[in-house]
């Protein structure tokens, strides 16, 4: 079992393997932690914050987070910087040994385990299904085109391309973070999206309703 001390940037969002993160850092704290990471292997710790803000006193973070490489970094105005990462690796925090100026945690790897690969690869096409309809539902209600996106993807890179676009609140988020298989995060999703789309329809048939289903007011009763 490796164990690292890795520099954390609490954030209110939940990164996955695989997924981009683009990020505006300004605080001197993360501009310290940025140029101390780009010296090194440019590898910091992301994990959603528990209590606490990101901006200010430092943040209690959940344990089970996403590293994060850097892959550009544009120098802006006053110092601040604007960085495109990209997710590597869960992780999980075993102990905080530091929290200024900015936070570090000894942390372990969290595997990237598939479960079982016969029932992980039956549940990605019925995810695959239910994405598409949902991405194109979504769309629908916000009028706008549905994105292309390749689903064509290992069961294990399927499962976090969904949860990272799964318009949801950031504790479920968390929940698919820390599922510990791919056959379960992917069968936590199949739910998850049916019932997403589920709510979709009901929110277009009240608003088709609304819109179309407008009368004059009545008059007096004869």
């Amino acid at each position: 079992m490796q164990i690292i001390d890795m520099p954390l940037f609490p954030l209110n969002t939940v990164l996955f393997p695989h997924m981009a993160l683009p990020l505006r850092v300004f605080e001197d704290r993360y501009k310290l932690m940025v140029k101390k990471a780009l010296e090194g292997d440019s590898v910091f710790g992301v994990a959603l914050i528990k209590s606490g803000q990101e901006v200010g006193e430092p943040a209690e973070p959940f344990s089970v987070g996403t590293t994060a490489r850097i892959l550009k970094v544009e120098h802006l105005e006053q110092g601040k910087m604007d960085l495109s990462c990209v997710g590597v690796r869960r992780f999980r925090i075993t102990e905080v040994l530091q929290r200024r100026p900015y936070l570090v945690g000894r942390i372990i790897y969290v595997a990237h385990a598939v479960g079982d690969t016969e029932a992980a690869q039956s549940l990605a096409e019925t995810v695959r299904d239910k994405f598409r309809r949902y991405l194109a539902v979504l769309a629908q209600s916000l009028r706008r085109e549905p994105p292309r996106v390749d689903l064509n993807v290992e069961p294990q890179v399927l499962s976090y391309v969904v949860a990272s676009a799964l318009q949801v609140d950031n504790i479920q988020k968390q929940r698919l973070l820390e599922t510990p298989t791919a056959e379960e995060r992917l069968r936590l999703e199949a739910a998850m999206l049916q019932e997403e789309i589920k709510v979709l329809r009901i929110f277009q048939v009240l608003e088709e309703r609304d819109l179309g289903g407008r009368r004059p007011p009545r008059g007096p009763d004869a």
